[in-house]
């Protein structure tokens, strides 16, 4: 593979279509997916750590009722 001496356009991993032209403005589709993928980390860690924290209050009820036998 012999690569060209051409400019080329930056693609973005998920595709997007914005209302501006992503030739001028860069920064705007970049921060919007930054912006959206911290969002979702967030959403899933902070449901993830909900699950856990029903596990482990089940666990604990369970413990209790097995104490008092």
């Amino acid at each position: 593979i012999v690569p060209t001496n051409e400019s080329r356009l930056r693609r973005f991993p998920i595709s997007t279509e914005y209302l501006i032209l992503e030739e001028k403005c860069r920064l705007l589709p970049f921060l919007h997916l930054n912006i959206s993928m911290i969002i979702g980390g967030t959403i899933f860690t902070g449901t993830e750590m909900l699950t856990i924290l029903c596990l482990k209050h089940a666990v604990g009820l369970s413990e209790i009722t097995r104490y008092n036998e």
